[in-house]
């Protein structure tokens, strides 16, 4: 494996964390940061009513309420009018949670955080006192006989998911986490001697204990009788094909609740779920940007189903982080009907591609290992081959040597780009790892060609999965033969007309003949095409993509073309918004970019043309195709680059070593010159590639930016791309020796442009399929690896990259008032909250932006100066704050010492007077202070 490291921390080339803020200690910092957030929510809360009510909650000493066990309680006696007197007010809130306790008091499920006054409208009041009465029902029912009162619960509950308002629906989960609670309360606690004392015999013990034991047996039952009910109603969702995200969250809410202990999950208790349940919240999860940690741990319990486990151990045992072989010696196989009621393995490979946590993609590459182990076994008998089967063991042997070759991230970037330029990823992982083996290795319990056959296997997967449907073939070929302008954006009854006129002209009924035919066939695949990418359907959506990938990658095998269309296309937009303003009219954001459906225009490619459509489509899910496209665009690009960079660093390699063992004087001068020249080259071709895929990145997020698209989760995979562009991860330090012959960093400090995921296409012969291990993290945003110090940005590509794509994305994931805050607390949804998240993308890009304006006072003056920075203070975000702060308080120390001096004198006056010195050393509160006793003091000069 060849060695690519950064360049030393100090380096001039690099932008590090400390280098944009400072060598600083990390446990002041985050001291002062949290002092902001409380000077923040004390300035929300001038009052501080919440911590009164917390110090008084915390003194209270007697129970706030008084209640009877249900088991001690008489049941209600309804009829069957005042039952559905019941289920109607339960149905009718528009927005309110349910709640109840025993005997008619108790706590209601969750916050309402919608509602706009404290008070509660009438009607929320009688569905609130309905709900609670509802409880007491069923539990009643439960208590009499649990089995005849399953059908009847799950009947209400289908009720209410049945209804067409999501509040309700989400109501029926709220009840259920309720029910759960109440668990607690259905019999009485075993009585004990006051102040702890000792019972008074062995025999009173022992009958608290068995109580005691009594008691928990009857809450399991329970919780498993609402597991029944739960499992039912998220199969429920499943088959009415349930789209509002707050059910689905509701529904995961509830799921955890019953399915946990202490934080890991019960494997029994989910065992009880239907996959499919799991595999509808995985996609909710991804089309929403929930947070991460919620992602990974719907991995988890999918990878958990998809296994099956014997019939001694179903009963037993809780979630492991790591399944696959090591789950196989504990007896669990992969269960291929559990795998393919979820999609199969093409489900596996979709989610595999786009998950970003090191736990959830470590569980997903064991589920592909483990089918394609299962292919294997299965080899001998589809080929009629006389040769055994590879044994568990051996398939052990061969997956333990893919994963330490790098096969988890190889697979990742192979899962999505198509064609790679150095052939096959299998092959290239089995020539690394086969390489430095003696040819017989049999003896070492190590087969070269369970190998082979593994690594042909996982080709086939991956070529499976990338594969175009073939009834599209035909119409691929078609599109791609032409180039001709796809036609405005048609509607279904167009499409159908398409279609029919090429069925009719088909049959011979056309007076233009086969050329008239194959125009409207070729019309009628650009229209097929189209009307894929635009589809309500996720699975049509993904086909046209993939057809669009392969069609861009056909039609524009360079950059160069993607670079001219793009840009092409800006200044076509703006000359029509320049044309619509001197008209008086208002362009709509379908004209940011250049309008859409017009035609075409010159020097803008159809396929590109079709790929911009994209981006100013009404629909996210179809804007986010575009990001999708682009990312997979960049990847192969870069790939080729890092390849070409490969033989350009090998051929300096080779030339400084004949220079080497040149001999001294004339002689050698010639091998010396060579030598130099050829690291020069080298270094060249690194930087233009890296410049090239910089433009093309910036060309393309730029109609992003344009098209002003306001959803986060696009706006966080369109950063994703940026940060990884810009920015490399640092790897770990090894003792590994370069081999001779193998590629060594140019000279000049340019080891920054290899980005590992490039690297990991770019394996050739005898060359590692994937560059150096870096530091792996929970998650691989490189948001996060960047403020953890994990990742680099480089200077130069920083000083290249248009200012507003740090400065849109900044603005746009701001917090605004219309955040589902609730959603964001439950799940993370729209990566508000979270590692990873927009949080962590909004300081990453900030810092970069401090980064950039630091070296050009143009980028400054283009961001608005230093009254930009000065707005950030009011962020709600504290670590924004924070370091907009620091930044203003060391221009205004080299820009104006002399102010900055008589604003200190002050300053320190009045923290001696207030006898609180975290006004000098805290730059947010330093700078409001400066602010506060002179307001112009940050009228600065660039």
């Amino acid at each position: 494996m060849h060695v690519v490291q950064l360049e030393a921390e100090g380096s001039a080339d690099l932008l590090h964390f400390d280098t944009v803020t400072g060598t600083v200690d990390a446990v002041v910092v985050r001291n002062h940061i949290r002092h902001i957030t409380i000077t923040k929510r004390l300035k929300a809360d001038p009052t501080g009513a919440a911590g009164d009510g917390l110090q008084s909650s915390m003194k209270r000493r007697r129970p706030l309420f008084q209640y009877r066990y249900y088991s001690e309680q008489q049941p209600l006696r309804l009829s069957e009018g005042e039952m559905e007197e019941v289920m109607a007010a339960v149905c009718s809130v528009p927005a309110a949670t349910a709640g109840g306790g025993a005997g008619g008091a108790g706590a209601h499920g969750s916050a309402r955080l919608s509602s706009p006054a404290h008070h509660m409208a009438p009607q929320v009041e009688a569905a609130d006192v309905a709900a609670s009465v509802l409880i007491k029902m069923l539990i009643d029912m439960y208590l009499v006989d649990p089995r005849s009162a399953a059908p009847l619960a799950l009947s209400m509950m289908h009720t209410l998911l049945s209804s067409s308002k999501p509040t309700v629906r989400v109501r029926a989960f709220d009840l259920m986490v309720n029910l759960g609670v109440h668990a607690h309360l259905l019999h009485p606690l075993p009585v004990e001697d006051e102040a702890g004392q000792a019972y008074s015999s062995e025999a009173d013990a022992a009958e608290a204990e068995r109580g005691a034991v009594r008691r928990a047996e009857a809450v399991t039952m329970f919780e498993e009788w609402l597991l029944g009910l739960l499992c039912d109603m998220g199969l429920y969702l499943v088959q009415v094909e349930e789209s509002d995200e707050s059910v689905w969250a509701a529904a995961l809410s509830c799921l955890l609740y019953l399915t946990c202990d202490r934080g890991r999950t019960v494997f029994h208790r989910l065992a009880l779920l239907d996959v499919r349940v799991l595999a509808s919240l995985l996609e909710v999860s991804v089309v929403h940007g929930w947070a991460q940690a919620v992602h990974t741990h719907l991995v988890r319990m999918l990878t958990c189903l998809l296994y099956a486990a014997p019939h001694h151990t179903a009963h037993h045992g809780t979630a492991r982080d790591g399944r696959g072989f090591e789950a196989a010696r504990d007896g669990l196989r992969l269960d291929v009907k559990q795998l393919e009621r979820v999609g199969g393995v093409a489900f596996i490979c979709c989610h595999y591609s786009a998950s970003q946590e090191v736990e959830a993609r470590r569980n997903l590459f064991a589920v592909v290992m483990d089918y394609v182990a299962l292919l294997c076994r299965l080899h001998p008998i589809s080929h009629a081959s006389s040769d055994p089967p590879p044994s568990d063991a051996e398939l052990a042997a061969v997956v333990a040597a893919l994963v330490a070759a790098g096969a988890p991230e190889a697979l990742m970037v192979a899962l999505k780009a198509p064609s790679p330029p150095a052939g096959a990823i299998g092959a290239a992982l089995a020539r690394t790892i086969a390489a430095p083996l003696p040819p017989d290795t049999s003896a070492a319990g190590f087969s070269l060609q369970a190998l082979h056959l593994v690594t042909d296997m996982l080709d086939d997967l991956i070529a499976s999965h990338l594969r175009l449907p073939p009834e599209f073939t035909a119409m691929f070929q078609r599109t791609l033969a032409s180039d001709s302008p796809p036609d405005p954006a048609p509607s279904p009854s167009a499409t159908a007309g398409t279609a029919n006129a090429s069925n009719g002209s088909s049959s011979g009924g056309g007076s233009g003949g086969a050329d008239d035919t194959e125009v409207v066939k070729e019309r009628a695949a650009w229209s097929t095409l189209r009307a894929l990418l635009h589809s309500q359907r996720a699975v049509d959506r993904r086909n046209g993509l993939t057809w669009l990938l392969h069609l861009l990658l056909q039609q524009l095998p360079n950059l160069a073309p993607y670079q001219q269309s793009l840009l092409a296309d800006r200044e076509d937009g703006q000359q029509q918004r320049q044309q619509q303003q001197q008209r008086g009219g208002r362009g709509g954001p379908l004209m940011a970019g250049g309008g859409r459906g017009g035609g075409r225009r010159a020097g803008v490619s159809g396929a590109v043309q079709l790929m911009l459509e994209l981006v100013r489509s009404d629909n996210t899910a179809v804007r986010r195709g575009f990001v999708t496209v682009l990312e997979q665009l960049l990847l192969l690009h870069a790939a080729e680059t890092e390849q070409e960079s490969r033989e350009s660093r090998a051929a300096a390699h080779a030339a400084a070593a004949a220079a080497a063992t040149a001999p001294e004087g004339a002689m050698g001068m010639e091998e010396r010159r060579a030598a130099e020249e050829a690291a020069a080259a080298a270094s060249a071709v690194q930087h233009q590639g890296a410049q090239d895929l910089l433009a093309v990145m910036s060309s393309a997020l730029w109609q992003v930016m344009s098209c002003n698209d306001s959803d986060r989760v696009n706006i966080l995979q369109m950063c994703s791309i940026m940060l990884w562009q810009l920015c490399v991860p640092r790897f770990l330090p090894t003792a590994e020796v370069v081999e001779p012959g193998s590629p060594v960093p140019s000279p000049g400090g340019s080891s920054w442009l290899v980005n590992p995921r490039m690297a990991a296409v770019a394996g050739g012969e005898g060359g590692g399929a994937m560059s150096p291990p870096y530091v792996a993290e929970e998650s691989e945003s490189m948001a996060r690896l960047f403020l953890l110090r994990r990742a680099a940005a480089a200077r130069e590509l920083l000083a290249a990259l248009p200012t507003a794509l740090l400065y849109w994305p900044l603005m746009q994931l701001a917090p605004s008032a219309g955040d589902p805050i609730a959603l964001a607390t439950a799940v993370g949804s729209h990566g508000i909250v979270g590692a990873g998240g927009a949080v962590d993308v909004r300081v990453a890009l900030l810092l970069l932006l401090i980064g950039k304006c630091s070296d050009s006072s143009e980028a400054l003056e283009e961001v608005g100066g230093d009254a930009f920075f000065r707005s950030l203070l009011d962020d709600p975000d504290a670590r924004i704050a924070y370091w907009s702060a620091a930044f203003l308080v060391k221009r205004m120390m080299l820009q104006q010492p002399d102010v900055y001096r008589r604003a200190l004198h002050r300053l320190i006056f009045t923290a001696q007077q207030t006898n609180n010195e975290k006004l000098l050393e805290n730059p947010y509160l330093q700078m409001r202070g400066i602010l506060q006793d002179t307001p112009d003091a940050l009228h600065l000069t660039s």
